[in-house]
């Protein structure tokens, strides 16, 4: 992917499939670091397009697949792994509801009524009982 900055944050989906055996746990375990450091190696270069991919062991015999897929990320996607690793805070109270538009909407109903008449306060007032008291229940 490109390194250049144009406001699109990449994603990187990679998706491994790996079927050996071996004569123990250890010897398998390495081989599969090996093949993990090499396709790690691999995408840090850049030399894998999206699609499907053979993984191969050293000696070169495919030991299972990998795809990738690089694309654009999506927003809200980032921003909930991004709370999630700690990169930033949540911002949500504690009923879902964003904690900065919490503040405002408070500040807002102050400033508001601070800027209108008695008259004017009173007229809202009115307006909304009659709105809430004329519905059907």
């Amino acid at each position: 992917m490109d390194d250049e900055d144009d406001g699109v944050t990449p994603c990187l989906k990679c998706d491994v499939e790996i079927d050996l055996s071996g004569p123990n746990d250890a010897t398998i375990n390495k081989w599969v670091a090996d093949a993990l450091r090499r396709l790690a190696d691999s995408i840090e270069k850049d030399e894998l397009e999206t699609g499907h991919h053979d993984l191969k062991d050293g000696v070169g015999k495919k030991i299972g697949t990998v795809y990738l897929e690089k694309r654009p990320a999506d927003a809200n996607a980032v921003m909930i792994a991004r709370i999630a690793t700690g990169e930033i805070k949540d911002i949500t109270t504690e009923d879902g509801k964003n904690a900065a538009a919490v503040a405002l909407g408070r500040m807002g109903g102050k400033a508001r009524a601070l800027n209108m008449t008695a008259a004017q306060r009173q007229a809202v007032a009115k307006k909304a009982a009659k709105t809430r008291w004329s519905k059907i229940r």
